[in-house]
């Protein structure tokens, strides 16, 4: 029991027992009135005589009032002995919280890690039990980490993240409520099992995430600019909107992933697994996709200018409209894709494989090595392609026709 509690106690027992003792006395003082009236002495202290009063007429009258004079009393009472409970019931409360918030942060420091998990998991519970300390447990959590992995910042070889770091930022990940995004720049999270967690506009500013399971992960928004990801698994995370300007994401498996409006501005997605993933609206211009997997990828209205595609798997990928101006498609494979309306100038297709390829009203102008592209007579929409010198012809089949509505 705090200080403040035990003081507090004595007072208001003393204020409660006085309060009693005058209802009593204006009790006995109706009731003694009555008396004088009933017996015709209105002021029996200086005599003065009064009429006689029935008493049965006074007690129709003292004795309801007398009962009202005291069942007000009492609420009064009562109202105010459970204010006094509930501030006796609050200070014990925040006495219990800071109690076991002391203790939550020793353990936290700890340099054994079943004790400091302990202290990690005490302490996402005290973020859900007392409001106010909410935002100084997440800036106590956020400092830890950066303060755990500070000392490997900028190193050549990163070791595998410590499990105490890689709670904290799953403690962070559950909390619940409004909560600050958490920012932990040049982190360590090597080989982290982050599955699932909730970064919604994280700060992961240049962290290091070799091998990190992100899997079904919330990273809307987030900041991952020049973070590596290299051999991350990203499957089924959510990176809408996410930054991920000049991120090494190479052998990545983002397949199912939602990029959209994704800022992939000079990422490196050499070889990363796309498969089915949405980057619609994404910018990925200058960003490097040598041999990555494409494979059925939603790219509508994407950014690639200049991207290099060198034997990028595009296989029915979804391009309509997306910028591939200088961009390099030589070795790609496009068979089936949907390049309804794209902007192809400049971009270079040498040995590109365009079977079953929709070039409907797709911008060709300037192209390189169009005319050593694979299955070029055999892309749909050929003849409504802009940018085409008159005496073009594919080398094989006529082209069909594809009609938008």
């Amino acid at each position: 029991m705090s200080r403040l509690r035990r003081i507090q106690a004595p007072g208001l027992g003393a204020g409660i027992a006085l309060a009693g003792v005058g209802a009593v006395l204006v009790v006995v003082g109706l009731m003694w009135v009555a008396a004088g009236l009933s017996t015709g002495d209105w002021w029996p202290l200086n005599g003065v005589k009064g009429p006689g009063v029935e008493w049965g007429e006074v007690a129709k009258i003292a004795i309801p009032g007398a009962a009202l004079v005291a069942a007000v009393l009492a609420a009064v009472l009562a109202g105010y002995g459970h204010q006094a409970r509930l501030e006796e019931l609050t200070l014990s409360r925040d006495a219990d919280v800071t109690d076991r918030y002391t203790k939550a942060v020793t353990q936290l420091a700890d340099p054994n890690p079943a004790i400091s998990l302990g202290g990690l998991f005490a302490l996402e519970r005290i973020h859900g039990d007392s409001e106010r300390d909410r935002a100084t447990i997440e800036r106590l959590l956020e400092a830890y980490i950066v303060e755990a992995t500070a000392a490997e910042a900028g190193a050549v070889r990163y070791t595998r993240a410590s499990p105490t770091v890689v709670g904290a930022v799953q403690v962070y990940g559950r909390l619940q409520g409004d909560r600050q995004p958490l920012s932990i720049t040049e982190v360590n999270l090597k080989a982290a099992n982050l599955r699932g967690v909730g970064l919604t506009s994280a700060n992961l500013d240049n962290a290091y995430l070799e091998s990190v399971d992100l899997s079904s992960a919330n990273l809307t928004g987030a900041n991952l600019t020049g973070a590596n990801l290299t051999d991350a698994n990203l499957f089924g995370a959510n990176l809408t909107d996410a930054n991920l300007f000049g991120a090494n994401l190479t052998d990545a498996n983002l397949t199912d992933a939602n990029l959209t409006t994704a800022n992939l501005f000079d990422a490196n997605l050499t070889t990363a697994k796309l498969f089915g993933a949405r980057l619609d609206g994404a910018i990925l211009a200058g960003a490097i996709l040598s041999r990555a997997d494409l494979f059925g990828a939603d790219l509508t209205g994407a950014i690639l200018s200049r991207a290099i595609l060198d034997r990028a798997n595009l296989t029915t990928a979804n391009l309509t409209r997306a910028r591939l101006n200088g961009a390099r498609l030589d070795g790609a494979r496009l068979t089936g894709a949907d390049l309804f309306g794209a902007d192809l100038t400049g971009a270079n297709f040498t040995e590109a494989a365009l079977t079953g390829a929709n070039l409907s009203e797709a911008d060709l102008a300037e192209h390189q090595g169009l005319d050593k592209a694979i299955g070029l007579g055999e892309a749909i929409g050929l003849d409504t392609a802009m940018g085409l010198p008159l005496t073009f012809q594919p080398a094989t089949v006529l082209p069909r026709t594809a009609t938008r509505n």
